[in-house]
């Protein structure tokens, strides 16, 4: 899991907010990384493989949580 963290933190060190995400495939794993502003936390699809990850779309706690910061950097990984 290290290597994955080392992997996630250099793509996403040049990444943009609201840059469409990437994704990685092993015979083993899949993830996808993006960057995110706040606003765009409601409702956001991750897509991963052939999985989903879908946030809520009233993400008001949420939103509230992030709201001073710049950008929130999501992992989704499938196994």
């Amino acid at each position: 899991m290290q290597l994955l963290r080392t992997v996630s933190d250099a793509v996403l060190a040049v990444r943009l907010p609201d840059e469409e995400a990437i994704s990685f495939q092993t015979s083993d794993i899949s993830f996808t990384l993006g960057r995110y502003t706040p606003a765009r936390l409601g409702g956001l699809k991750i897509e991963s493989g052939n999985d989903n990850f879908v946030l809520p779309e009233d993400s008001n706690a949420l939103v509230f949580q992030v709201a001073n910061k710049s950008f929130v950097d999501a992992q989704v990984t499938m196994s």
